[in-house]
This record gives structure tokens, C-alpha cells and sequence, in this order.
């Protein structure tokens, strides 16, 4: 199957899985309060946490690898299930003590209830490398899909016979178990098949440990800000923080995110073809910011109206908060991809080293962002992106010797077509909100009204890649 064909099944059911999420996240932000919420935030970080663990490094190497043999499969299926035995001793160790710091009694029970899910995933995810390193992502797509839709109706099962907490938490608990099942039912080998060497561990854990000390600091990055205002501001202001959050990244996570991991193994392969490495990311960078940004900025001009349909009033607070955080997810979009082709190189340590410095910085702009309360962290966070994704976007230019202008030319004509589009609907709000009282339908014909706004501009100024994009539909 071809990368755009890949991108494209991977993309598509990506956006799928997260719209089913962000319904269930509606429903049951109506039928739960912010406070809830906020202590599942806290529940949902640490048990995001080792689930990254669990799978970052040893699996990027079975991707990265040029050549894997029985031995490399064997030492990461055993690496993944001891790992995974050490993360639950961590999770007995460490659930009562989260419980007591923030005063949150639910937690232990949320976190030990964890350990099942993270025990059961451990021994599908050298499957999961193998499919991926084959570039199948069809087929992981489906599984993801099918996993997805069983969590979305077991959460409400979960909130019937227990509580809201773990209700929340369900999705992010049971759906890598689903995976686990799936994945070893249709990819049925033995991963045992001979018992690995000193030497096997030796190729791996390198390489592993780089990639995982990347993916934690940047989980951490990504996360840090839900821990430090849950202890800092407490949990209902956690619990309006978390909706904004999660809306803001949307684009960064969901989208570049899922187009990273497709992107992975092609960068492997081509690892030392600079040229085609650099026409791979031009093409890329072009074909992503035609979607992020003006879904982005898009979302930046109806945050207001979008929030309280979607939630309510009560939730109202979430928007102010979301539109400074979406600038933050404009800035950072491309940071997932930026990554990726840094590990897909063999170049994991510059990525490394940016984030334990970012890491650092934000947790100090963070606590002083506090101080002005919610808002305050926002712009925090909008800071410390600026300064250190355009670092890093730097790094990988030198790396592929290149510079900001051919990334400016790959980016200019899909950014402003998507501020343009963003300051005609900002221009043009009060006007319909004048003439329509329905706030549906206020929101609705905002959308279309975007939507229109940026094909036409689109067809006008970026013709060539629309021909492109159709083309390359037709082939799917």
C-alpha cells in the first residue's frame, strides 16, 4: 500500500476514533461536574503515562531497525512484559501517595484498577511494531476502530455499576487491552521463537532508551500542565482546563500525531536519502498545514459558541482558555512529525535534549503562570511552544540541509488563506448573530461559512495542490 494510501486509512481512522471520544466526552461532561473530571485528568496522565512507556522505545526500534531477525522479536516481546511487571510494582507503589498529595481519595482506586489494563497490552505491542514496520496500517486501523467502539458502550456499563471517575477512564484503560486481543488474533507467530542474546539487548536498549527518554519528557510536556494546575488551582479548575486542552491539541495529537506514525517507517527507509528525504518532508508539510491550520484557526473563531453548545454554560470559561491554547496548537502542530523524521534519521538525541529543556522551562512559566490563574498558564504554555518548536524545526532543517525559507514556502499559502478565513468570520459573527437567534444555527452556518471562505481561497491560490490532493483520492 502506498504512504498516501497508508496516511490516508491511518488519518481517516484516527479522526473516526477521536470523534467517538469527544462524543463520550460530552455526554458524559453533562452528566458529571468539572471536579469529576479534574481527578480523572489526574488518573488518566499517569495511566497515559506507562502506557507510553510501555511502548515508545523497544517498538521504535523493530520500526527503526533496517533488519530485525527472531532474536530482536523475542528480546522486545520479553522487554515490553518485564518493563510493564515494573510499571504496575510502580503503580502499587505510587496510587496512595498520588491519592493523599492531592487530596483526591478516588484515585487509588482508579490507578490500581490500571493495572490490568496495562499488564494485558504489554504482550500485544511487539505485534503492534511488527505491523506497522510492515506498513499494514489498514488493517491497524480496523483494529483500532473495532476497540474503540466496544470502550465507547462498556464506559457507560462502567458508570451504571461504579463511579464517574473510573466511568472517564475506562477508554484509556481497556481500549490497548482490545488492541492486545485483536492484534494477536490476526497475527498469530511465535515470539518466543529463539531465546535473545546479550548482543540482541545490546542493538536494542541504545536505541530504545533515546526514543523512550523523548517520548516521556514529551508526555510530561504535554501533561504537566494538568498536574500542576490540579495542585495548583484545584480540581474544578482542572476540570474547565481539560476541555480546552484537549480540543486545542486536537490537531497536534490526533492529526499529526497519526500522520507521524505512518510517516515512521518511510523515514527509516529512506534514512540515507537526503534528497528524498527532504522532498518527502516538503510534500508533507504542505499536504498536513492544508488541513491543521484552518481547522485550527477555524476553531479559534467559533470557540465561544462551540464550547457552550457543546458543553453548556457552566463550561463557558473553557473558551477563553481554548483560544489561547489553539494558537499554542498552530505553533506546535508539525512538532509530532518534526520528531519523527529526527528518530526515523537516527537522530533521537536532539529531540531528547529539547525536551528536557522545554520540560524544565515550562514547569517554571507554568507555576508563574498561575499566578494570574488560567488564563495565565495558557499564555505560559503559548511561550514556551514559540520558543522551543521553532528550536527544533531548526535542528532538523540543519539535519536535512535545508532552511525556514523552503519550510515557508511549503506553509505560506495554506496559512494565510487560513487567517484570512479566520478574520472574515470573526468580521462577519456579529452580523449573523443579529440576524439568527438560534444559537445551532449560529454555530452551524459559522462552520459552513469557514468552510467555503477557505476553498474558494484555496481554488484561487493553491490550485496545484487541490489537483494534487484529488488525484492522489482518486488512487485510494
Amino acid at each position: 500500500m502506498t504512504l498516501f494510501k497508508n496516511i490516508s486509512w491511518y488519518t481517516i481512522g484516527t479522526i473516526i476514533i477521536q470523534l467517538i471520544g469527544l462524543l463520550l466526552n460530552v455526554i458524559l461532561a453533562r452528566m458529571l461536574n468539572p471536579e469529576i473530571f479534574g481527578v480523572a485528568s489526574i488518573a488518566s496522565t499517569v495511566i497515559l503515562f506507562c502506557f507510553i512507556v510501555q511502548e515508545a522505545g523497544l517498538n521504535a526500534s523493530i520500526i527503526q531497525n533496517k533488519k530485525i531477525d527472531d532474536l530482536t522479536i523475542s528480546a522486545t516481546f520479553l522487554l515490553n512484559i518485564l518493563l510493564s511487571i515494573c510499571l504496575c510494582i510502580v503503580i502499587i507503589i505510587v496510587a496512595p501517595l498520588l491519592a493523599n498529595f492531592y487530596g483526591m481519595p478516588q484515585l487509588k482506586e482508579v490507578l490500581y484498577f490500571s493495572i490490568i489494563g496495562i499488564l494485558l497490552a504489554s504482550f500485544g505491542l511487539c505485534a503492534k511494531g511488527l505491523v506497522m514496520r510492515s506498513r499494514a496500517f489498514k488493517k491497524l486501523t480496523i483494529i483500532e476502530l473495532i476497540s474503540e467502539i466496544i470502550v465507547f458502550f462498556l464506559t457507560f456499563l462502567v458508570l451504571h455499576f461504579s463511579s464517574g471517575v473510573l466511568a472517564i477512564c475506562t477508554r484509556v484503560i481497556f481500549r490497548p487491552v482490545f488492541h492486545t486481543i485483536l492484534l494477536l488474533s490476526l497475527n498469530r507467530r511465535n515470539y518466543l521463537k529463539k531465546l535473545p542474546n546479550k548482543q540482541t539487548y545490546k542493538e536494542i536498549i541504545p536505541f530504545s532508551l533515546n526514543v523512550l527518554g523523548s517520548r516521556i519528557l514529551e508526555f510530561f510536556k504535554n501533561h504537566v500542565d494538568y498536574l500542576l494546575i490540579g495542585l495548583l488551582l484545584g480540581a474544578s479548575s482542572l476540570g474547565i482546563y481539560t476541555i480546552a486542552f484537549q480540543w486545542s491539541t486536537l490537531v497536534k495529537f490526533y492529526i499529526g500525531g497519526t500522520i507521524a506514525k505512518v510517516l515512521f517507517p518511510e523515514i527509516s527507509r529512506l534514512q540515507e536519502d537526503s534528497i528524498k528525504l527532504k522532498k518527502l518532508f516538503v510534500n508533507i508539510t504542505e499536504k498536513v498545514t492544508f488541513i491543521m491550520y484552518p481547522l485550527c484557526l477555524g476553531l479559534y473563531s467559533i470557540s465561544e459558541e462551540f464550547v457552550i453548545i457543546l458543553y453548556g454554560e457552566d463550561w463557558k470559561e473553557s473558551a477563553n482558555i481554548l483560544k489561547v491554547l489553539i494558537i499554542a496548537g498552530v505553533i506546535a502542530a508539525f512538532s509530532h512529525i518534526t520528531t519523527r523524521f529526527l528518530q526515523g534519521i537516527g537522530k533521537p538525541a536532539i529531540d531528547f535534549y529539547n525536551k528536557i529543556i522545554s520540560f524544565t522551562t515550562l514547569v517554571i512559566v507554568i507555576i508563574i503562570g498561575s499566578n494570574f490563574g488560567l488564563t495565565g498558564v495558557a499564555f505560559a504554555i503559548l511561550i514556551n511552544t514559540i520558543i522551543f518548536d521553532f528550536y527544533l524545526l531548526k535542528r532538523l532543517l540543519n539535519q536535512l540541509n535545508s532552511n525556514f525559507k523552503l519550510f515557508y514556502q511549503s506553509i505560506k499559502i495554506n496559512l494565510i488563506n487560513s487567517i484570512i478565513m479566520t478574520v472574515l468570520i470573526l468580521l462577519l459573527k456579529p452580523t449573523i448573530i443579529n440576524f439568527i437567534s438560534n444559537k445551532y444555527a449560529i454555530l452551524a452556518v459559522l462552520i459552513i461559512l469557514g468552510i467555503i471562505i477557505y476553498f474558494i481561497l484555496t481554488f484561487l491560490f493553491n490550485r496545484k495542490l487541490v489537483n494534487s490532493m484529488i488525484n492522489k483520492i482518486k488512487t485510494v
